[in-house]
């Protein structure tokens, strides 16, 4: 195939700019790269965040997008993972350098040289684009066949707020006879809930807002907690195994969720802060209490998720965008409109 080939991509071209038709020559396909002609690309947080320079190291052109599904369209010499035609999936990963302890321990995720499925950087120094794109090429090792009876548009969150829901579940060991508290009941907390649930925890969601109740039980919820309601913080306190924080809100009582947790629970957070928790040692020192995070998950935990999925035919609910109004879909996603997820249509 020609060396310049090219891809077409949905591009910001600037800090907060409006995405445009863009296109952009991919790297050499190598013996074990996969190409994926996409078909629908979840639209994440940190896609926004990215785009408008949150953090300040976004690049431009930026093509946005970790939450790609498509079908496999040409593979490499020694891709053993996936044939051509299958349906597949890529989250925020897209590779690792497959030599380290972490890579060693089928912890990729932790790899020190990962590189991230957009504003990622490969060791020859080209760049990776995203997944609101008509193509893309990705490590075989982090691409992940799709469930047959899971529907593109509902699965494709899964390859990045469903992997990092599962995974830390799955550390902790969650299941039958565990009591699960699932914080912020978003576009993370409410596949996180539908997991835990799967997983035959007891479940309870935790908000600052009593109008989500009823929609936290119909996702999976056995219980229902209000933390600006005095007597329910009261009637749960030193009651659960483990929390799963995934909301980013920092103008919260934190404390007020700490003392939830049980004699060695775990307070576990998969939201990114900008600003420190005002920590309360007590809480963890007097309780044999533990704080952890963790991001996304491996390329085994995905494969895990995915199965999980399948077996209890769990998706995300979403709202799908042709790519034509991928600006429209951003400015109602920067208006908290989705409910839960928005999804791009590209073919």
């Amino acid at each position: 195939m020609s060396g310049d080939q090219q891809f077409k991509a949905w591009a910001a071209l600037e800090a907060k700019a409006q995405l445009t038709e863009w296109s952009y020559t991919p790297r050499p396909i190598g013996p074990r790269d996969v190409e994926i002609d996409i078909t629908h690309c979840g639209m994440c947080g940190t896609d926004i965040q990215m785009i408008d320079n949150g953090l300040g190291y976004s690049r431009f052109p930026l093509v946005p997008g970790h939450e790609i599904v498509g079908n496999v369209s040409r593979v490499g010499s020694e891709v053993t993972r996936v044939k051509l035609g299958q349906r597949v999936g890529v989250g925020p990963q897209v590779q690792s350098c497959h030599a380290c302890k972490n890579c060693d321990d089928h912890q990729e995720n932790y790899c020190t040289k990962l590189v991230f499925t957009y504003l990622g950087v490969y060791e020859d120094g080209q760049r990776a684009h995203g997944g609101y794109a008509n193509s893309v090429r990705v490590d075989e090792r982090f691409t992940f066949v799709i469930p047959e009876n899971l529907k593109s548009e509902e699965v494709a969150p899964l390859l990045c707020i469903g992997v990092t829901a599962y995974a830390p579940f799955k550390h902790n060991n969650v299941g039958p006879g565990k009591r699960v508290g699932v914080i912020g009941i978003g576009g993370v907390g409410h596949v996180a809930l539908k997991f835990a649930r799967a997983l035959g925890a007891e479940v309870y969601a935790i908000s600052t807002s009593a109008s989500k109740e009823e929609e936290a039980k119909k996702l999976g919820a056995h219980h229902f907690i209000n933390t600006n309601d005095k007597d329910s913080l009261a009637k749960y306190q030193n009651h659960l195994d483990m929390i799963l924080c995934t909301m980013t809100n920092e103008n919260v009582d934190w404390n007020s969720f700490f003392g939830l947790l049980r004699r060695e629970g775990v307070f576990h957070l998969i939201g990114a802060l900008a600003h420190p928790i005002p920590l309360n040692t007590g809480t963890f020192l007097f309780k044999h209490a533990k704080f952890s995070g963790s991001f996304i998950g491996s390329p085994d935990e995905t494969d895990e998720m995915l199965a999980l999925a399948s077996k209890h035919n769990i998706t995300a609910n979403v709202q799908v965008w042709p790519i034509e109004k991928v600006n429209e879909a951003i400015e109602n996603f920067r208006k908290g409109n989705p409910r839960y997820r928005y999804v791009l249509q590209l073919k």
